[in-house]
């Protein structure tokens, strides 16, 4: 019984919905619960925006810009390549869920394994490599709690290089 809690509260609460539009372009669910945790950990909220980054002019005036949206914290000052990628429709649910998926298809055929995919969807450089970790960990925990090994993480050199 309390397994079974755990587990219940270990998925995401859209979780049918990421692994739908997950298994869509071929990117397991474990992946897309990955992502959605390390983005917005359980909040559905298609509006949530990121911190973005701030930029200050000369004088002190500061603004943020390129704050990321949605679930799965799509940055919109990157020309994405997919059509549910479009500016005007990261706001909504559905499309943010694809454009995620599209960005980690796309990520993974550029890759050598899921992990390396996973710290690409972040960028570069160490953020990049913890954020990679961290999800790896989430992925790893599900596993425990639902006794299932995700078809997921390949060791590869590379993956042995940031995990370490």
């Amino acid at each position: 019984m309390i397994a079974l809690l755990l587990v219940q509260f270990a998925l995401p609460p859209d979780s049918l919905a990421l692994k739908r539009v997950g298994e869509a372009v071929g990117v397991p669910a474990a992946v897309m619960y990955a992502v959605a945790w390390q983005e917005t950990r359980l909040n559905v909220n298609p509006a949530i925006r990121g911190p973005g980054r701030l930029e200050c002019d000369s004088i002190g005036n500061c603004r943020r810009i390129c704050r990321e949206i949605g679930r799965l914290q799509i940055n919109p000052c990157i020309q994405w390549r997919h059509p549910a990628c479009a500016v005007a429709s990261l706001k909504i649910y559905a499309s943010n869920l694809r454009c995620g998926a599209a960005i980690l298809r796309s990520a993974r055929d550029g890759a050598l394994s899921w992990a390396d995919a996973l710290r690409i969807y972040n960028g570069s450089g160490v953020h990049a490599r913890i954020y990679a970790k961290e999800a790896l960990a989430y992925v790893g925990w599900l596993a425990l709690l639902t006794q299932e090994v995700p078809p997921l993480v390949q060791v590869t050199a590379s993956t042995r290089e940031f995990v370490q």
